[in-house]
């Protein structure tokens, strides 16, 4: 017992918190073009109101954004790396919650053991 109240009982669900990646992407692309401009080798940061890594409401399931296109195409997909669908467009995706350092997500526990 974390609280140290041996009589409580515990809740049944467990926050879980992944860490996700932050800004170890390749900014410019290797070849340079005439005059010494560089290319960017990645897309805006946010696209049609959505980020990488966004918590969104998708045909009823809670899915994050894994990657975005300029089209307004979306690649979503659950916090285990598991992807639900490619190339959704952006009008069935509706926002719940912007995107941090870190995922928070909710399970319910299963087992429930109650100290007797």
């Amino acid at each position: 017992m974390i609280s140290g109240n041996t009589g409580a009982l515990p809740c049944g669900v467990v926050y879980k918190r992944i860490k996700k990646r932050a800004h170890n992407r390749q900014i410019h692309r290797a070849k340079f073009l005439k005059g010494g401009v560089r290319r960017r080798a990645q897309t805006d940061f946010e696209m049609f109101g959505f980020r990488l890594g966004d918590r969104v409401l998708f045909e009823g399931r809670e899915v994050f954004v894994t990657a975005r296109r300029k089209s307004g195409y979306f690649k979503v997909g659950l916090p285990d790396g598991s992807f639900v669908k490619d190339g959704v467009n952006c009008r069935k995706l509706k926002l719940i919650e912007r995107a941090k350092g870190t995922l928070t997500v909710s399970e319910q526990r299963k087992d429930l053991r109650i100290a007797a």
